[in-house]
């Protein structure tokens, strides 16, 4: 806290004297006190308590208090804007990343792997596909989405199933030429 007995004191030589004076005697301004506006020991900025001519700051120890607080909810205030610009460019790159994908002419497939109870692949929900997926395969988003490849193609081979398992289980990409019975076509 720095404590100036008067405005004068505060302004110093940043205003002519007799201006000073004025503006003390048409406010009433006696003691100025300005505390600084912290959050883990961080300068925010400063708290100014004017007060009236005569009166004394009693209450010197609940202006600190008040400046602490104020320090935690301006930070508060910072960290919820810097949150919001963060979720901003998350919605658009994901987006961008929507575009992209939508856009390709490779067909896309998000798939969730449905597991027996020693944790191998049996089937898979599809979750999301792109346009070149329903051209290549001939299946529409409306008649997969949500729904497993076992309800949709019932003679998917075993194989399909494994190997698309194999993947989101491990981790581990894999590329291959095989034919789907189901489909009646060739994949790559």
């Amino acid at each position: 806290t720095i404590h100036f007995q008067n405005l004068e004191e505060l302004a110093g030589e940043s205003l002519p004297r007799k201006i000073i004076q004025l503006i003390e005697r048409t406010f009433d301004i006696g003691e100025v006190l300005v505390f600084k506006v912290m959050h883990q020991d961080k300068m925010l900025g400063d708290f100014t308590l004017i007060m009236d001519s005569g009166k004394r700051s009693a209450k010197k120890a609940i202006a600190e208090i008040f400046c602490s607080q104020l320090g935690l909810v301006i930070e508060r205030l910072r960290t919820n804007e810097a949150l919001k610009q963060t979720q901003l460019q998350l919605e658009n790159s994901e987006e961008q990343f929507r575009v992209l994908v939508e856009e390709l002419h490779q067909g896309i497939a998000l798939h969730k792997i449905i597991c027996d109870k020693d944790g191998q692949a049996i089937n898979y929900r599809f979750i999301s596909v792109n346009k070149a997926y329903e051209t290549l395969t001939g299946l529409k988003a409306e008649q997969v989405i949500g729904k497993t490849v076992l309800d949709i193609l019932p003679r998917t081979e075993k194989e399909w199933i494994e190997r698309f398992g194999r993947v989101a289980l491990t981790g581990k990409s894999d590329k291959f030429d095989n034919y789907s019975e189901a489909l009646g076509k060739y994949f790559k």
